[in-house]
């Protein structure tokens, strides 16, 4: 049975389908302009993932032609544009539009953004830091044609769970402002 109340969360200045086709054309223009602009995607999304991860791995952060070099004693790793996680910040900008309460105005789809954006630099830094170890754990395990598989099963897990983690947050936070008995959230 659906609940007669299940579309009053998505309350704003537009209907359900608004929001839906603010978000898909949001995760459009991200995935198209993002690939546009290199320079762009590398100093924005690549250069703060690389230095997380390489202050996780205990590695110096070295820019090279292609991106940046992450290299410790025991580890080499290359953080080029194809490791930039845009396509995943756009999908997660799309989600926190598409279950975000506030009204759809220019200014209220900050947050949204700001949050997937913070959430794609930590789910890429772990991804390059799992992946790291991955592939040594795979070129001392397996053959090299299993290389390429096992670099990107590891993304797929890393991001998928960033992914259902941020889904269950926000169902969270849904639920919980639409009900008449919860405190207000302060940020």
């Amino acid at each position: 049975m659906i609940n007669p109340n299940a579309y009053r969360r998505f309350s704003g200045s537009k209907p359900f389908g608004g929001r839906l086709l603010l978000a898909v054309i949001v995760w459009t223009m991200i995935g198209s302009l993002a690939w546009s602009f290199p320079s762009f995607v590398m100093t924005l999304f690549c250069a703060p993932s690389a230095w997380l991860s390489g202050q996780f791995l205990g590695a110096l952060m070295v820019p090279v032609a292609d991106g940046f070099r992450l290299a410790n004693p025991t580890l080499t790793l290359d953080v080029t544009l194809a490791c930039s996680g845009t396509s995943f910040f756009g999908i997660l900008s799309a989600l926190m539009i598409f279950r975000s309460q506030a009204p759809l105005r220019l200014f209220s789809l900050l947050p949204p953004v700001g949050w997937a954006y913070f959430i794609t630099l930590l789910a890429n830094t772990a991804r390059i830091v799992i992946g790291g170890y991955a592939a040594r754990w795979a070129q001392a395990a397996l053959p090299p044609s299993l290389h390429p598989g096992v670099h990107l099963a590891t993304g797929i897990v890393v991001f998928s769970s960033f992914l259902v983690v941020s889904l269950v947050l926000t169902q969270w936070r849904t639920t919980h402002a639409t009900s008449p008995h919860a405190a207000p959230l302060a940020f």
